[in-house]
């Protein structure tokens, strides 16, 4: 596997981590860790659009050619979204800080905090989608760098392929039964 996308994964990861914490604004210190990690998952951000930055462009470029296929046309759309949410965020972040931008006090009505809040629930779903649409990347990356069974085959799934061998014959015993 190339490093950078090993970059890419520890960077999703470490992203992913930190957008479960930020929900919780009493978790690793309370609002400080709060601010702190959005203004650093701000910059992974960043980061991750500079490291997918070939694809932003190829597709920026051919977003009106018909050949284009409607995953990816939506994929761009999803990004562009997120792009937009994930700003508000920031920004919003920002402007009603307590504790990092105490001295801005530009946020202060009540429904700022709220479209804040709220806009970072709807970038969650959008995450999620956005997880989705690469899942078969993070596993294929994920089985190059770990042990063959670690990847393949969770607990559960090795359980089910032991098990249905078992199950097959007894439900075929149970089907003789009944004709």
């Amino acid at each position: 596997m190339k490093k950078i996308t090993f970059i890419k994964l520890t960077l999703d990861s470490v992203m992913a981590l930190t957008l479960v914490l930020l929900f919780n604004k009493r978790v690793l210190g309370g609002l400080t860790f709060h601010e702190l990690a959005g203004l650093a998952i701000s910059f992974a951000f960043l980061t991750h659009i500079l490291l997918n930055l070939q694809w932003v462009k190829k597709v920026t470029l051919r977003i009106m050619d018909r050949n284009l296929p409607g995953i990816t046309r939506f994929g761009y759309l999803l990004n562009v979204l997120l792009l937009v949410t994930m700003t508000f965020i920031i920004v919003s972040g920002i402007l009603i800080s307590e504790v990092v931008f105490r001295g801005i006090h530009l946020g202060e009505e009540r429904w700022f905090k709220m479209a804040h809040i709220s806009i970072s629930y709807f970038v969650l779903v959008l995450i999620g989608v956005h997880v989705g649409m690469h899942w078969q990347w993070v596993i294929q990356v994920r089985a190059g760098y770990f042990p063959r069974d670690f990847g393949e085959k969770p607990g559960l799934l090795r359980l089910r392929s032991r098990l249905q061998p078992l199950l097959h014959s007894a439900s075929m015993k149970c089907t003789r039964r009944i004709t």
